[in-house]
Protein backbone atom coordinates (compact mmCIF):
# COMPACT_ATOMS: atom_id res chain seq x y z
CA UNK A 1 0.00 0.00 0.00
CA UNK A 2 1.44 3.51 -1.04
CA UNK A 3 1.73 6.10 1.27
CA UNK A 4 -0.80 8.78 0.71
CA UNK A 5 -0.75 12.37 3.02
CA UNK A 6 -3.41 15.11 3.20
CA UNK A 7 -3.93 18.48 3.54
CA UNK A 8 -7.17 19.58 5.34
CA UNK A 9 -8.65 22.58 6.02
CA UNK A 10 -11.61 23.87 8.29
CA UNK A 11 -13.87 26.74 8.14
CA UNK A 12 -11.34 29.38 6.15
CA UNK A 13 -12.85 32.50 4.97
CA UNK A 14 -12.81 32.62 0.89
CA UNK A 15 -13.54 35.78 -0.27
CA UNK A 16 -11.51 36.47 -3.76
CA UNK A 17 -9.95 34.48 -6.45
CA UNK A 18 -7.06 32.87 -4.57
CA UNK A 19 -5.54 29.68 -4.12
CA UNK A 20 -7.96 27.11 -2.65
CA UNK A 21 -3.98 25.04 -2.30
CA UNK A 22 -1.25 25.66 -3.35
CA UNK A 23 1.59 22.56 -2.92
CA UNK A 24 5.50 22.40 -3.73
CA UNK A 25 7.00 19.44 -3.65
CA UNK A 26 10.65 18.61 -1.77
CA UNK A 27 13.06 18.85 -4.20
CA UNK A 28 13.97 15.23 -4.60
CA UNK A 29 10.16 14.24 -4.44
CA UNK A 30 7.40 14.31 -7.13
CA UNK A 31 3.81 14.43 -5.88
CA UNK A 32 0.95 12.62 -7.30
CA UNK A 33 -2.53 13.75 -6.66
CA UNK A 34 -5.28 11.68 -5.83
CA UNK A 35 -7.75 13.98 -4.78
CA UNK A 36 -9.77 17.04 -3.14
CA UNK A 37 -12.53 17.03 -1.24
CA UNK A 38 -14.53 20.78 -0.47
CA UNK A 39 -17.37 21.39 1.00
CA UNK A 40 -18.67 25.11 2.50
CA UNK A 41 -21.07 26.36 5.39
CA UNK A 42 -22.19 29.59 5.23
CA UNK A 43 -24.43 29.85 1.48
CA UNK A 44 -26.95 27.38 2.01
CA UNK A 45 -30.08 28.55 0.38
CA UNK A 46 -31.37 28.47 -3.41
CA UNK A 47 -30.73 32.29 -3.61
CA UNK A 48 -26.68 31.57 -2.49
CA UNK A 49 -26.05 29.24 -5.19
CA UNK A 50 -23.03 30.00 -7.03
CA UNK A 51 -20.77 27.46 -9.63
CA UNK A 52 -17.31 27.99 -8.98
CA UNK A 53 -14.33 26.74 -11.08
CA UNK A 54 -11.09 26.20 -9.82
CA UNK A 55 -8.05 25.85 -12.43
CA UNK A 56 -5.17 23.24 -11.78
CA UNK A 57 -1.82 24.87 -12.83
CA UNK A 58 1.68 23.59 -12.40
CA UNK A 59 4.83 25.43 -12.70
CA UNK A 60 3.44 28.73 -11.29
CA UNK A 61 4.62 31.42 -9.72
CA UNK A 62 3.80 31.00 -5.87
CA UNK A 63 1.68 33.64 -4.39
CA UNK A 64 1.95 34.81 -0.68
CA UNK A 65 0.79 35.37 2.73
CA UNK A 66 -2.04 32.16 3.15
CA UNK A 67 -2.45 29.74 5.56
CA UNK A 68 0.37 27.20 5.96
CA UNK A 69 -1.37 24.06 6.46
CA UNK A 70 0.07 20.69 8.37
CA UNK A 71 0.72 17.97 6.24
CA UNK A 72 -0.43 14.66 7.78
CA UNK A 73 -0.33 10.77 7.32
CA UNK A 74 -3.41 9.72 6.05
CA UNK A 75 -2.82 6.03 5.29
CA UNK A 76 -0.73 3.56 8.04
CA UNK A 77 1.82 3.56 5.45
CA UNK A 78 2.82 6.86 5.54
CA UNK A 79 3.01 6.54 9.27
CA UNK A 80 6.21 5.41 8.74
CA UNK A 81 7.65 8.88 6.83
CA UNK A 82 7.07 12.79 7.05
CA UNK A 83 5.33 14.12 4.27
CA UNK A 84 7.90 16.18 2.61
CA UNK A 85 5.95 18.92 0.29
CA UNK A 86 4.66 21.34 1.92
CA UNK A 87 1.06 22.91 1.42
CA UNK A 88 -0.45 26.43 1.64
CA UNK A 89 -4.54 27.31 1.11
CA UNK A 90 -6.24 30.62 0.76
CA UNK A 91 -3.23 32.99 -0.21
CA UNK A 92 -3.36 36.70 0.27
CA UNK A 93 -1.96 36.97 -3.26
CA UNK A 94 -2.88 34.12 -5.09
CA UNK A 95 -0.36 32.04 -7.35
CA UNK A 96 0.03 33.42 -11.26
CA UNK A 97 0.75 32.24 -14.26
CA UNK A 98 1.54 28.70 -15.00
CA UNK A 99 0.02 26.07 -17.29
CA UNK A 100 -4.06 25.19 -16.92
CA UNK A 101 -4.02 21.23 -16.80
CA UNK A 102 -7.65 21.40 -16.03
CA UNK A 103 -10.82 23.18 -14.84
CA UNK A 104 -12.76 21.66 -11.48
CA UNK A 105 -16.23 23.05 -11.63
CA UNK A 106 -17.65 23.44 -8.24
CA UNK A 107 -21.73 24.17 -7.61
CA UNK A 108 -21.55 25.29 -3.77
CA UNK A 109 -24.53 24.10 -2.36
CA UNK A 110 -22.97 20.49 -2.84
CA UNK A 111 -19.77 18.98 -1.44
CA UNK A 112 -17.22 18.92 -3.84
CA UNK A 113 -15.96 15.52 -4.17
CA UNK A 114 -12.74 15.68 -6.96
CA UNK A 115 -10.72 11.87 -7.77
CA UNK A 116 -9.82 11.59 -10.86
CA UNK A 117 -8.79 8.43 -12.33
CA UNK A 118 -5.46 7.01 -12.38
CA UNK A 119 -4.63 8.31 -15.62
CA UNK A 120 -5.30 11.80 -15.50
CA UNK A 121 -3.71 12.22 -11.60
CA UNK A 122 -1.72 14.89 -11.72
CA UNK A 123 2.41 14.55 -10.79
CA UNK A 124 3.73 17.31 -9.78
CA UNK A 125 7.50 17.60 -9.44
CA UNK A 126 10.35 20.55 -8.79
CA UNK A 127 11.47 20.18 -12.07
CA UNK A 128 10.22 23.29 -14.06
CA UNK A 129 7.87 21.33 -16.95
CA UNK A 130 6.18 19.45 -13.98
CA UNK A 131 6.02 22.37 -10.98
CA UNK A 132 7.95 23.34 -9.09
CA UNK A 133 4.92 25.16 -7.52
CA UNK A 134 0.97 23.91 -8.91
CA UNK A 135 -2.28 25.16 -7.62
CA UNK A 136 -5.60 24.83 -7.45
CA UNK A 137 -6.73 27.85 -8.08
CA UNK A 138 -10.18 29.99 -7.63
CA UNK A 139 -10.69 31.33 -11.36
CA UNK A 140 -13.54 34.06 -10.08
CA UNK A 141 -13.87 35.15 -6.70
CA UNK A 142 -16.98 33.97 -4.86
CA UNK A 143 -20.33 36.17 -4.82
CA UNK A 144 -19.84 36.89 -1.23
CA UNK A 145 -17.58 35.37 1.87
CA UNK A 146 -17.76 31.27 2.08
CA UNK A 147 -16.67 29.55 4.98
CA UNK A 148 -14.36 26.18 3.10
CA UNK A 149 -13.78 22.95 4.99
CA UNK A 150 -11.47 19.88 3.42
CA UNK A 151 -8.65 18.50 2.41
CA UNK A 152 -6.07 18.18 -0.43
CA UNK A 153 -4.61 14.19 -0.69
CA UNK A 154 -1.78 12.55 -2.61
CA UNK A 155 1.22 10.63 -2.26
CA UNK A 156 4.97 10.94 -2.85
CA UNK A 157 6.33 9.06 -5.60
Amino acid sequence: MEAVYSAPIDALAFTTATDVFEITPAADRAVRILGMRLGQTTDLSDAAEEALRIGVYRDVTAGSTGTALTEVAYTNAALTGTATAAVVANRGTPSSGGTLIDVIPWNIRIPLEWYPIPELRPKFSNLAAEGPVSSFRLMSAPTDSITVSGALYWTEV
